[in-house]
């Protein structure tokens, strides 16, 4: 079925983009040594997680706008004041 498939990486997309991402960043992110600041230079919080994650998903063509932005920040990001920094957290 179409529908649970759908829903179902859906789900393990905002499982990855909030409640990974609270607790030491995405998979992807530890992947490659990316974090996620808030503008301010802190850990985003869980709230700012979540609607970062549910508007990652529900813009998804705003991901294009990573290609010209000059700090490659997308949609979601734009719109949440958040940053993906190169390196380790401090």
């Amino acid at each position: 079925d179409p529908v649970v498939l759908l829903a179902t990486l859906l789900t393990a997309a905002l499982l990855n983009d909030i409640f990974l991402q609270a607790f030491g960043g995405s998979l992807g992110k530890r992947m490659v040594v990316l974090v996620l600041r808030a503008r301010s230079g802190t850990p985003p919080s869980f709230g700012l997680l979540c609607l970062r994650g549910i508007l990652k998903w529900a813009l998804l063509p705003g991901w294009l706008l990573g290609v010209t932005d000059p700090a490659q920040r997308t949609l979601h990001d734009i719109l949440c004041k958040t940053l993906v920094l190169k390196g380790r957290p401090r």
